[in-house]
């Protein structure tokens, strides 16, 4: 058995599965028995969570990213430009979240400053490598691509309300490729 791309960390621990997650939550197990060997994928399943519990660090933020150096959800929503409403500030250890309103169906990607799209981090398709093209469902964990993608984008419907887009990447300046994190839409609790 082989574990899935998009799947919390699992590791073998006296014959038996394990994982460690960062917080309480509801979780999926999917085991995929279709090829000649099955696939276990654990996923995350939050739809809401506590938009506060982050802070900000004061640490400089370790990833190289054109522009001013920040990463922005930049979509129809914005105008296609980087708005400081919807920065995704550096919360530590790698993790990035930009806490904002939004309302209705959205298409986007999260992305540097700059006008030539230097840095876009998207959401990858189940077991591909390609961009994700459907609706990316709340609280559920999606494996995160670095590099140029040209037009195509991210799309999710989130009705009015606060959200959260969590990114957590592998490591603290990643290489351009495929599967350098993990991206999570949640709403934010009242």
């Amino acid at each position: 058995m082989s574990i899935g791309e998009s799947s919390i960390a699992v590791t073998n621990s006296s014959n038996s599965l394990a994982f460690t997650v960062d917080a309480d939550g509801s979780f999926t197990f999917t085991l995929d028995a279709s090829g000649s060997a099955p696939v276990l994928t654990i996923s995350s399943i939050s739809p809401t969570v506590n938009c506060a519990a982050l802070v900000d660090s004061s640490d400089a933020i370790p990833f190289a990213i054109a522009g001013d150096g920040e990463l922005y959800v930049k979509g129809d929503h914005s105008g296609w430009s980087a708005e400081e409403a919807y920065r995704l500030h550096y919360k530590d250890n790698n993790v990035y979240q930009a806490v904002a309103d939004f309302d209705g169906a959205m298409q986007f990607k999260l992305a540097s400053s700059d006008g030539n799209w230097e840095t876009q981090l998207w959401a990858q398709a189940e077991g591909s490598t390609e961009i994700n093209g459907t609706d990316l469902a709340i609280g559920v964990t999606y494996p995160v691509a670095y590099q140029g993608v040209g037009t195509d984008n991210n799309q999710t419907i989130l009705s009015a309300g606060t959200y959260s887009f969590l990114l957590s990447l592998n490591e603290e300046n990643p290489a351009s490729g495929a599967n350098v994190g993990s991206l999570i839409i949640q709403q934010c609790q009242p």
